[in-house]
This record gives C-alpha cells, sequence and structure tokens, in this order.
C-alpha cells in the first residue's frame, strides 16, 4: 500500500515538472517575441530618421531572435533599397513574400529594386504580381508603364498610364507621362492635353511646363513654348535645362541675343552642361561672332569627346574662317559619330 501511494506522488510530481517546463518555455518566448518587437520598432524609428544603416543592424537583431517575422523582411529590404543595396533588398523581399505571398507591397518593392539593377523583365514581372494581389494599385501600373516606356513600348505604356488614371484621377505624374508617351508616337495634340491637365492637378511641377514648351517647340509655335519655359523657370529659378530650352526657341524664332542670354544662364547653373554651350556657339554663329563660336564647341568637345553635334558645328564656323582643312576634319568627326549632316558636308571635303 505505501509503495503504491510512493508511486503515485512521483507521478504526480513528474506532472507538475512537465506543467512548469512548459510554462517557462512560453515565458522565455514571450520576452524573445517582446524583444524582436523592440528592434523591430527601434528599425522604423531610425528609417524614419533616415539613418538606414541604423535600422538595417536593428532589423538584423530582430530576425536573430524571431526568423519568421515577415515584416521585418519586408522593412529590412526596404533600408537596404535606400543604401543601394539592391541584391540584398531583393533577396529580402523574396523572403517576406515566402512568409507573406498575399502582400502586394513586397512585390512591387521587390520589382522596384529588380528594376534599379536593370532586371527589367524581371521587375514588369513583379509589378503584375503587385497588380493581381491588388487591383488598385495604382503605383505599380504606373512604374509599369515607366519601364515600357524606357523600353520604348509607347502604347503598351500609355495602357498602363490611363489604368493609372482610373484608379487615381489626380495622378500628375502619370499624366505628365503618358503625355510624353504620346509626344513620342508624335501625338503633339494629345501630350499637350495631358500635360494640361497634369499642370491642373499640381501647378507646381515645373518639369511639366518644360514639357510643354517642348512640345510646342515640335509643333513650330515658339511664342508659346518661351511661355511655357519661363513657367518652369518661375517655379524652379535653377532649372537650367528649362534656360537651355527657352533659349532653343528663342534662338529658334530670330531673338539671337535673348537665346544667349538663357544659354548664358544655363551654363552658369550648370558649367558642365555641354548642350548648352554648343546651343550657344549656334547662337553666335548666328551674330557672325566665329571666335566665340569655336570657343563654346570646343568647351562642349572638352566636356564630351563623343559629342557629334559640336563637331559639325565647329566645322561649319571653320569654315567661315576659311579653314577648309579644320572644317573637313570636323566634319568627318561628326561623321563619325552618326551625324548624318556631317557626311554630308565631309563627302564635298577633297
Amino acid at each position: 500500500m505505501k509503495k503504491t501511494i510512493l508511486i503515485f506522488v512521483s507521478l504526480l510530481i513528474g506532472i507538475c515538472d512537465i506543467f512548469a517546463q512548459s510554462d517557462t518555455v512560453k515565458a522565455i518566448q514571450f520576452l524573445v517575441d517582446n524583444e524582436a518587437e523592440t528592434f523591430y520598432n527601434s528599425g522604423i524609428t531610425n528609417y524614419n530618421k533616415k539613418d538606414y544603416q541604423a535600422a538595417v543592424t536593428d532589423y538584423d537583431k530582430a530576425i536573430g531572435l524571431r526568423d519568421n517575422f515577415d515584416k521585418v523582411y519586408y522593412n529590412r529590404g526596404a533600408a537596404k533599397f535606400e543604401l543601394k543595396d539592391y541584391k540584398g533588398a531583393v533577396a529580402d523581399y523574396n523572403k517576406s513574400i515566402q512568409l507573406q505571398p498575399n502582400n502586394d507591397k513586397a512585390y512591387f518593392s521587390r520589382a522596384q529594386a529588380k528594376n534599379a539593377i536593370g532586371d527589367k523583365e524581371g521587375a514588369i514581372a513583379d509589378y503584375t504580381l503587385a497588380i493581381e494581389k491588388n487591383l488598385n494599385y495604382s503605383q505599380a501600373y504606373y512604374y509599369r508603364a515607366s519601364v515600357k516606356f524606357e523600353n520604348k513600348d509607347y502604347k503598351a505604356a500609355i495602357e498602363d498610364y490611363n489604368k493609372a488614371i482610373i484608379i487615381k484621377p489626380d495622378y500628375a505624374y502619370a499624366l505628365n507621362d503618358r503625355g510624353s508617351a504620346k509626344r513620342q508616337l508624335e501625338d503633339y495634340d494629345g501630350a499637350i492635353s495631358d500635360y494640361q491637365k497634369a499642370v491642373i492637378v499640381n501647378p507646381d511641377l515645373a518639369f511639366v511646363y518644360n514639357n510643354l514648351g517642348s512640345v510646342k517647340r515640335r509643333k513650330a509655335d515658339c511664342k508659346a513654348a518661351i511661355e511655357d519655359y519661363g513657367k518652369a523657370i518661375k517655379i524652379k529659378y535653377d532649372y537650367h535645362i528649362a534656360y537651355n530650352n527657352r533659349g532653343a526657341a528663342r534662338y529658334e524664332s530670330g531673338d539671337y541675343i535673348g537665346a544667349i542670354e538663357d544659354f548664358d544662364m544655363a551654363i552658369k547653373l550648370q558649367p558642365t552642361y555641354y548642350y548648352a554651350y554648343n546651343n550657344r556657339a549656334s547662337a553666335k554663329y548666328k551674330m557672325k561672332n566665329y571666335n566665340g563660336a569655336i570657343d563654346d564647341c570646343n568647351e562642349a568637345i572638352k566636356l564630351d569627346p563623343n559629342y557629334g553635334f559640336a563637331y559639325l558645328n565647329r566645322g561649319n564656323v571653320k569654315e567661315m574662317l576659311r579653314d577648309e582643312n579644320g572644317s573637313c576634319s570636323d566634319w568627318k568627326k561628326a561623321a563619325e559619330l552618326g551625324v548624318a549632316a556631317g557626311k554630308g558636308y565631309a563627302s564635298e571635303c577633297k
């Protein structure tokens, strides 16, 4: 009888030990999870402070404590993206998607990282997956369109811009970029319409006015183009491209003095902008300032030795200075660099 009681008591004690161990494991796991959350939250704080390396360090610690923490992989991918570690970002988004296959944002973010490393095909595939998970993902349509635009598939790009704009009618960037795709297809009226819609939505986008000016130049409406470039410059006073473009419009309208003033300003704002040197050379040529034109062509070539149009223009100036050998040499170089006019002029050289 005593023996039986002893055995029964021993069994009870063993059961109590099992319960105690189980509670201890749960308590430890709770503490570990809580610490992982603390590092996760610290990572978010550092990310928001743009201290991306510190954010990655915090996320590393969180993953070390809980290796199936899908949100941490996603956020660490975002921090690595900001650090331009695009391959590392892709790896983290892969893990995030493995743990949470329905996260549309993870597919979108992985697409962004793939696009950054030049994997255009992979980016399009991931934007498509993001859209499949969320049919109203306007950004995914927009960025997929942008890749198609870069691939010169303008009609397909327009289709995606259309979808982005249907979902988000005030999507100024999509309106602008759809306008640019239409411009590539020589639908200038359609392009102007989209650019105008974009500035109605957001009047502070200087580059849209610049685009408006450029498409109006294509339509030979230099006066309207000059006005739009002026609006771009008013919004962004240091917009060297808009100064250069307005200078080109003034040049085309015969205002060579005004053109030179704009090219001067473009060069002042961006001293390495060789297009402006070449354009200023053209205006100086028209004003018969041949030595000044030569100087500007020389500077453009110094900044970009493969800029064929600068050789073409310098050849034209040298011809006016009766430097036949010099002009032929420059025209031949322009032809080598793919400038059709240079080939034509060079064919007349002895």
